[in-house]
């Protein structure tokens, strides 16, 4: 499930363009605290289902140790080429209230923004595997190159799901909850019809996962083990 935010933090809608913060440039950089205009509302991250840690029936958090990699993936919904970048920040301090131009100030080390949470990656929007069944050039080369989405099945006519690939910081606490932000950003380019100054889009998702000791996923039993 994606959260679109249509933002235009340098950008424009139409023939309007405006403001959505203000930074004091020093030699170059970005210098002090940003400041915004009078009034300035600005555009909450998550949608209105995932601003609080909940789960639909059936559908239970992903249990993950510290250390460890996970999948988060999306249907590629016939994105034409370039399809822009998918950031992922974690936090274990959630806020109901979290807003978008908050989030992508942190940054890996931890520091970034109000500190609260942290950069994990950043990757392509397309991770060159995933595909829908169609006649497109790119997803019968894909079908050809990658013919076994589902394991034990090949040829089949399940889809390839698209990937991204993020490890839990080491750090966290068994017991615990740890949030992730899947922040895809998908910008218009200038010159495109109706959007002469282009705009920036970005689709959201907001997950829970819960911290445990180490898991052997292929028998579902809680396993002991020292991190290094």
């Amino acid at each position: 499930m994606y959260w679109l935010l249509v933002l235009h933090l340098i950008g424009a809608a139409l023939a309007h363009s405006w403001n959505e913060q203000l930074s004091v440039i020093i030699d170059g950089e970005y210098s002090g605290q940003n400041g915004y205009p009078r009034g300035y509302v600005s555009h909450l991250l998550c949608s209105p289902s995932q601003r609080t840690s909940n789960q639909a029936e059936g559908y239970p958090r992903l249990r993950v140790s510290p250390g460890s990699y996970i999948a988060m993936k999306y249907l590629e919904n016939g994105k034409p080429a370039g399809r822009g970048k998918v950031h992922v920040f974690g936090t274990d301090e959630p806020d109901a209230q979290e807003v978008l131009t908050r989030v992508l100030e942190w940054t890996a080390d931890g520091l970034g923004g109000d500190g609260r949470g942290k950069l994990l990656t950043i990757q392509d929007f397309d991770d060159g595997r995933c595909y829908q069944i169609n006649g497109g050039s790119i997803s019968l080369e894909r079908q050809t190159r990658y013919p076994n989405p589902v394991p034990g099945i090949p040829n089949s006519i399940n889809e390839q799901w698209c990937e991204t690939n993020v490890m839990v910081p080491e750090d966290l606490l068994h017991g615990s909850m740890y949030t992730l932000y899947w922040v895809w950003q998908w910008p218009t380019s200038p010159g495109s019809p109706g959007l002469p100054e282009g705009k920036d889009e970005y689709y959201t998702t907001c997950s829970d996962v819960d911290i445990v000791p180490y898991i052997d996923q292929r028998s579902s039993e809680i396993c002991y083990r020292k991190l290094s």
